[in-house]
């Protein structure tokens, strides 16, 4: 590009930096009109266009980038990044695909590389393909077997093939020969959550290490970005009026959006005028839907940092003069880290959408309750903390009552009679996520299975659309002992209400372990399934555990795999006992304190301002 070309390239990547996506779109149309082959040009217009929602013209735009230079490493990966936010699955593998080809026949040319196969490995794992995505993590490492990256994708394919202990294992080599590997502690961090094997003391370890690591890498700028992003509260502020803000890349058709959507409907209509707690939304995904509409009007404000980097980030939330910053990532996609470390806020919260800390030492508390995090949990992080160095660790906060709220669905459909009633056998059944069904729960159920003779077992999940991924499944259910005759499997549904009809199918509902399922919790027993869970000490193995005991069904929480094995052999030998469960669950969940938005709002906006009174009298 020319002098002036450039200075106007360069102006719409601050544009876009900025949030100001109508003014760069305008500057990179004229360079367009003048420099109409120039594939720069293309790709920075693809990029706005997708912010902008306009998902036809990025794609157009990313497309004509390829055809003008088809064999550019930078182009095909910046265009693929166009196409997976497009959801164009086979195009986007195409695209990596060639790109990794290239860089494979010649990888000394290409430091960058591992950023190539690392794009790759994880489309191939967005399209439930982890045997392929294991075998190009492993070529990858082929190429570059003295960088990091390509172990880290190795140990993400391996978790998702059920290989969790292999995967820590690889992990912890990473970070043993690179210390500072960041990638590596967050997956070690992550994957945690689905070992059975890893002890609550353990996993919190993990986090602060991770969180540690972090701040290590990023210090030198957030040292350059200190400045006083707000004034310290005093005794003074304690009771005054609270602007809080709800930082999430899930405000959208997501699991997280049907626990915190009633959450922030009750406190608004309880305060509508925001006069003691003002709800500011701060979404970081670019993408808006019906929830997010239904979001944004339980919200006092609404400004998307999704386009914003995280330095912009956390300026911005200093300008909105946000006293309490609530994030709802954790570890999981879309976080934004770096930014809770750039402390945008006086008291910062996380909550709900992860199942365990952050390890972020800028992380204040953690909003949970007495059955996910009893007060043994206090102890390991304590203990945790002391072996990593940490003074402050985030700590734990419990909610005096249950730590979510649930809000069921529209439409929700009628419950049929118990299917033992017609088949003659019973049905247990799972709806929880592949990667929550580790070796250690294949096991538990084929225990189950053998305890009640000629019982069938159903498991639903989109990703079984995949024939591999359904293979995959089917042989690791034969190799924990269950045959292929003795189960079901289901995909896609067309919509929420025929999904849920589904659990028309099953009599009992057997939880997934040790990461516990949650919505597809709720929605067995919204559908009058009966749901028996196994508890153990970290938070994401006792969430069905708490729903249990707010629902007022403590007997289906076990705290042993034996337990758990003769909850559900009893309950299946009791035709009536399932037939009443069957008529009774559903109003017993939607009037327990489970689904009671206005005592989870008093609750909630209750120990926000506990916690803001006790930063405000450090």
């Amino acid at each position: 590009m020319a002098s002036a070309s450039q200075r106007h390239f360069d102006r719409a990547g601050e544009l876009l930096a900025a949030g100001q996506l109508a003014e760069a779109e305008a500057i990179l149309r004229k360079l367009q009109q003048h420099e109409p082959r120039n594939p720069g040009v293309l790709l920075l217009l693809a990029e706005v266009l997708t912010q902008r929602g306009n998902t036809a013209g990025a794609v157009s735009a990313a497309e004509r980038a390829v055809c003008l230079l088809p064999h550019d490493i930078p182009v095909l990966v910046n265009a693929a990044t166009i196409f997976r936010r497009a959801h164009d699955r086979t195009r986007t593998i195409e695209l990596l695909t060639r790109a990794c080809g290239i860089i494979e026949a010649a990888p000394e040319q290409f430091p960058a590389g591992p950023g190539a196969w690392n794009l790759l490995v994880e489309a191939l794992l967005w399209c439930e393909r982890p045997a392929d995505a294991l075998e190009v993590a492993r070529r990858g490492h082929h190429c570059h077997p003295d960088h990091q990256g390509p172990l880290i994708d190795e140990a993400q394919a391996m978790i998702r093939m059920d290989q969790v202990g292999p995967a820590i294992a690889l992990l912890r080599s990473v970070i043993a020969r690179w210390p500072d590997a960041l990638g590596a502690h967050q997956t070690l961090a992550f994957c945690t959550n689905y070992d059975a094997t890893t002890s609550l003391r353990q996993s919190l370890l993990d986090h602060l290490n991770f969180g540690r690591t972090l701040q290590q890498a990023v210090a030198a700028d957030v040292a350059a970005r200190a400045g006083p992003r707000f004034t310290a509260p005093t005794a003074a502020d304690a009771d005054r009026p609270l602007r809080v803000g709800i930082l999430s890349h899930d405000l959208r058709s997501h699991s997280v959006a049907y626990f915190i959507e009633p959450v922030l409907s009750a406190i608004r209509t309880a305060d509508p005028a925001g006069r003691n707690l003002t709800l500011i939304g701060l979404p970081t995904a670019t993408e808006e839907d019906a929830v997010t509409a239904r979001i944004k009007a339980s919200c006092h404000e609404w400004h998307p940092l999704g386009h914003m980097v995280d330095a912009r980030a956390a300026e911005r939330i200093s300008e909105l003069k946000i006293d309490v910053l609530i994030e709802l990532n954790g570890l999981t996609g879309g976080e934004r880290l770096v930014l809770l470390l750039l402390k945008p806020a006086p008291l910062i919260l996380t909550y709900l959408g992860y199942p365990n800390i952050t390890g972020m030492p800028t992380v204040d508390a953690r909003l949970t309750d007495r059955f996910t995090d009893p007060p043994e949990a206090d102890v390991a992080l304590a203990s945790a903390a002391t072996a990593v160095g940490v003074a402050t660790p985030e700590r734990l906060v419990r909610l005096d009552g249950p730590f979510l709220c649930y809000r069921p669905p529209d439409n929700v459909p009628e419950i049929a009679p118990p299917p033992f009633e017609r088949n003659g056998f019973v049905t247990f059944g799972s709806f929880n996520a592949i990667r929550k069904l580790s070796t250690e729960c294949l096991q538990l159920w084929s225990r189950t299975l053998a305890a009640v003779p000629g019982s069938r077992l159903l498991i639903k999940n989109q990703g079984l659309a995949v024939p591999a991924a359904r293979e995959n499944l089917l042989q690791r259910l034969e190799h924990a002992g269950i045959t292929r005759d003795r189960v079901i499997c289901l995909d896609y549904a067309g919509s929420t209400a025929e999904h849920l009809r589904c659990y028309n199918q099953v009599d009992i509902a057997l939880d997934s372990f040790p990461y516990c399922g949650t919505t597809t919790t709720f929605e067995s027993v919204l559908m009058g399934v009966p749901v028996i869970t196994r508890a153990g000490e970290t938070h994401a193995s006792r969430v069905g555990l708490a729903i249990m005991n707010y629902l007022g069904t403590p007997g289906f929480a076990a705290d042993t795999d034996d337990a758990f094995i003769a909850a559900a052999a009893a309950l299946a030998a009791k035709p009536a006992e399932l037939r009443r469960l069957r008529a009774t669950l559903r109003i017993w969940l939607l009037a327990s304190p489970l689904c009671n938005p206005a005592g989870m709002g008093h609750r909630f906006a209750s120990a926000v301002h506990a916690l803001w009174r006790q930063r405000s009298t450090q």
